[in-house]
Formats: C-alpha cells, structure tokens, sequence
C-alpha cells in the first residue's frame, strides 16, 4: 500500500471579487461576486450560495 501525500485536494474556482457570473434556474441572471467564503460542509460559496450552481462569463477578447 502507497503512502499518502499529505497535500489538501479541493476545488479550484476561478473566482475573485468583481467578477460577474450567470446565476438562476436557467443560469441566465447576471451576478456581481461581492464574497467568496466557506458553508459549513467545507464547500465554496459565492455571495453565500453554492457555487455549483452557476456558470462563469466567457474572458472578453483586448482585440479593438
């Protein structure tokens, strides 16, 4: 039996604050990120909701 390495494995958002994400049912309502936190299962909440439940803005193209 290996042993184990002792890094955390967790999930990666690529989130910061200001950031803008489609929430809603249909994901389809635009949401300003004003905090990224913890519940208290350990998983990732953005303005004190899950983050799985959203979609993330495709990066804006600097050509013009």
């Amino acid at each position: 039996m290996e042993k184990e390495n002792n890094r955390q494995i967790g999930i990666f958002v690529p989130l910061k604050v200001g950031d803008i994400i489609y929430t809603g049912r249909f994901k389809n309502k635009k949401t300003t990120v004003k905090t990224i936190g913890y519940d208290e299962h350990g998983m990732p909440t953005v303005n004190g909701k899950r983050v799985i439940t959203f979609r993330i803005t495709p990066p804006k193209s600097s050509t013009q």
